[in-house]
């Protein structure tokens, strides 16, 4: 190929090829006709002046080179050198000005211009223009006032004006504070803006006095002097002995009541009271109390709830939560059959199980009523919803069940939960003493009355609930028990001590075989399990000292004391002595721990702490980071090291320092929780930063985020910001999307003042 220069534009040239030897040229080829493009325009004459009105007045004239017929038309750009993207006009080529209206003070503006020919747009021109500065003409926008650590404080946050009413660059902030309905002046606070143009600032008022209202103001200053102040806004300081709640939460949804709870300091005991306002209501709590359920709403309805010191906007103390009423299911009540049936036991009709939203299991909760001083039995008030459920909502998500023995012991009868169904039955027998989905239904005790009802739990992203209205009451037919005579009396005091005599028997005979057992078979029975009393004053410094008739036997000949160690065996699923539990071994103790992982051939190592929590050292590290360190007689080798999501996984190999030279490898799996958003332990690979998915690539976004584990991605922008488009939409708005393998299903979406929360579900479809 060839490149041929010096060419004239927008001209035909004929170009032919031949080939040549030492013979001569050979046959040409036929000829092609190709035509040049026309030239590109030079730049226009291009010049920007501010017009007594405050306008910017742009005047151009075409490229000096440029014939009158090549140019086309003009493009003109302009804008603030610190907004984007500028604006963009057409001009015919008969235009040579244009005047640009509401022109910012104190801004830097950029006008380009380029010619159009025929061949597209020429070269461009640049002409910068600043616009004299002057006092901002708006307020600073308040974001919060909120109470600090003390009384006295307050932390005050606001945004600079907005950039049309700036009229320059915000050198400082004046803070107007003022005691509400005080005479005087206003004391008043200064403080250099925020380094970053736009950025939030932010001011801690000290010095203010306990429970008392203040008007805040702020305005912003240029070069040119001070702007106006913002409208008042009126905080009201804590209490002396006041602390602010943390954690407000929605703990319980269900279709007519919403259980709400919230946290405090363990040493707060302060008779403040608190306030939770809804939907024009308002309730009055003892915040020492961290909960409140509040009933009589309606199902499916949104609500807003609002916990304040004062139940109004004065304080610094209000928390907002939002929640959705469970939908209106299992509105039938549980009907007794007219009769026992054939084996004597209650049968109860249930209601209708339908729900428009899935069900995740269906309880059955018996509820023993309570008698009167007269003794007669106090029938339920209101609906089951009304009752406080927490301590079943526990049972459920624990599995755990109160034995007969226990419920027998407690004074107040109380609820317990008798069976759990992924399906309802049509009917239920109660007291039948069968278990069904792990939960015992206990005989009903004579003499005792029962109402119960059915508890659904809703498949939601939050804990929701819907229960059944209480069934009518029931209790076992208790005849009145026959007399007792005076023989049969005194035939129960013969027998009684004949029995107390033969139990005693029976284990005098069986402590006599068991010393009468070989020694051998002892040992196989018992492995590992010598009780060594001589050494149980060896541990001074260990907090949980082990079962003496567990703990671990190992000696090294030679070293007095060397045959304890703080550690004792746990039987395992069919296998005794399976695992080891130990405290973290201390620096003098490390040694020790490792000669017990060698002899006691433990090839895994799971760690349930980590080296510090909250401040707090919990084990020192026993293993090496790099390389090999030796303890006692081991030698710990560190080979990998393999960063997980949630738990990190090291590989060591293990010498002993003897003639049998024996080596073996053991894995340790260190559990990690991310508190507070910080990854511990100095975890690396902890989080994972990406720029918002295209449309092209949403599919392995989400990919991404199944094979990462990933279940929380925070979002740094909006998908449009300032006009502009700065992120694919990449998740399903109202119903479910499929991307690839995986279907993501919209559970929640939740509003906050500073954020907006939404909640989805994944499925691999393969």
């Amino acid at each position: 190929e060839m490149v041929i220069a010096n060419l004239l534009p927008e001209t035909a040239y004929s170009i032919t090829v031949a080939a040549y030897t030492m013979k001569g040229d050979g046959a040409r080829s036929k000829p092609k006709v190709v035509v040049t493009k026309g030239a590109v325009l030079g730049r226009p004459t291009l010049s920007v002046q501010q017009t007594p009105e405050g306008s910017l007045l742009a005047r151009w004239e075409p490229p000096a080179s440029a014939a009158e017929d090549q140019v086309l038309g003009y493009r003109l750009q302009f804008g603030r050198d610190d907004a984007a993207p500028p604006a963009t006009l057409e001009f015919p080529a008969s235009d040579h000005h244009y005047m640009a209206t509401g022109v910012h003070k104190g801004a830097t503006y950029v006008f380009r211009l380029a010619a159009r020919g025929h061949s597209g747009l020429g070269e461009e021109v640049a002409a910068i223009l600043s616009v004299p500065e002057d006092a901002p003409r708006g307020h600073p926008q308040i974001l919060e006032a909120a109470g600090n650590a003390s009384a006295g404080t307050v932390l005050l946050r606001w945004l600079p004006p907005v950039p049309a009413e700036r009229n320059g660059a915000i050198v400082k902030y004046t803070v107007a504070v003022r005691e509400a309905g005080a005479p005087g002046p206003a004391r008043e606070t200064e403080l250099a803006a925020a380094a970053e143009p736009g950025a939030e600032n932010v001011l801690t008022l000290r010095g203010l006095k306990p429970d008392t209202a203040y008007d805040l103001q702020v305005r912003a200053h240029t070069r040119r002097g001070p702007g106006p102040f913002s409208p008042p806004v009126r905080y009201r300081t804590f209490l002396r002995d006041q602390v602010s709640p943390k954690n407000f939460k929605v703990k319980m949804i269900m279709k007519t009541a919403v259980l709400l709870s919230w946290e405090f300091p363990d040493n707060y005991n302060s008779p403040t009271p608190y306030k939770i306002q809804y939907n024009g209501l308002t309730l009055d709590v003892d915040g020492r109390t961290t909960k409140k359920l509040i009933t009589r709403l309606k199902p499916h309805t949104f609500y807003n709830f609002v916990l304040t010191n004062r139940g109004s906007s004065l304080g610094g103390l209000q928390q907002t939560v939002t929640a959705w009423t469970a939908f209106n299911v299992l509105t039938g009540k549980p009907s007794l059959a007219p009769k026992p049936d054939a084996d004597g036991f209650i049968v109860v009709y249930l209601p209708d199980g339908q729900s428009p939203v899935p069900v995740q299991s269906y309880f059955i909760v018996m509820v023993p009523l309570r008698k009167s001083r007269g003794g007669q039995f106090l029938s339920p008030l209101g609906s089951p919803e009304d009752m406080d459920l927490e301590e079943l909502i526990q049972d459920i998500s624990r599995l755990q069940r109160r034995s007969l023995r226990h419920s027998r012991q407690l004074e107040v009868p109380r609820p317990y939960i008798a069976a759990r169904f992924s399906m309802l039955p049509p009917a239920f027998r109660p007291g039948d003493q069968k278990q069904y989905g792990g939960f015992d239904n206990r005989g009903l005790e004579p003499g005792h009355r029962y109402v119960l009802f059915v508890l659904a739990v809703l498949q939601k992203s939050e804990p929701t609930f819907a229960a059944s209205p209480f069934s009518d009451p029931f209790q076992l037919d208790n005849p009145d028990p026959q007399p007792i005579v005076d023989g049969e009396e005194g035939l129960i005091w013969v027998i009684g001590p004949v029995l107390a005599v033969v139990f005693i028997i029976c284990i005098v005979i069986a402590i006599l075989l068991y010393k009468n057992k070989p020694d051998s078979k002892r040992k196989d029975s018992e492995p590992r399990t010598k009780c060594l009393l001589n050494n149980a004053d060896l541990a001074p410094h260990h907090p949980k000292d082990p079962v003496e008739m567990r703990r671990i036997n190992f000696q090294t000949p030679g070293i007095v004391g060397s045959d304890y160690i703080n550690a004792n065996y746990v039987d395992g699923y069919r296998r005794q002595n399976a695992y080891i539990a130990t405290q973290g071994p201390l620096p003098e103790t490390f040694g020790d721990f490792w000669r017990m992982v060698w002899e006691q051939r433990s090839a895994t190592i799971v760690m349930m702490t980590r080296l510090e929590e909250k401040s707090r050292i919990k084990c020192d590290q026993y293993w090496p980071n790099r390389g090999a360190e030796t303890y006692g007689f081991i030698q710990v080798t560190l080979l990998d090291t393999i960063e997980l999501a949630t738990f990190c996984v090291r590989t060591f190999s293990l010498h002993k320092r003897a003639p049998c030279g024996m080596r073996r490898k053991s894995n340790e799996s260190t559990r990690l929780t991310t508190l507070s958003g910080s990854p511990p332990l100095g975890q690396q690979k902890a989080y994972i930063a990406t720029q918002g998915p295209l449309a092209e690539t949403t599919e392995d976004f989400w990919r991404m985020l199944w094979e990462n584990n990933s279940t929380i991605v925070v979002m740094l922008t909006k998908l449009r910001e300032m006009g502009r488009e700065k992120c694919h939409q990449y998740w399903p708005a109202e119903r479910s999307a499929r991307y690839q393998y995986f279907v993501v299903d919209p559970m929640a979406e939740y509003n906050m003042p500073q954020y907006i929360l939404r909640e989805f579900k994944v499925t691999d479809a393969r």
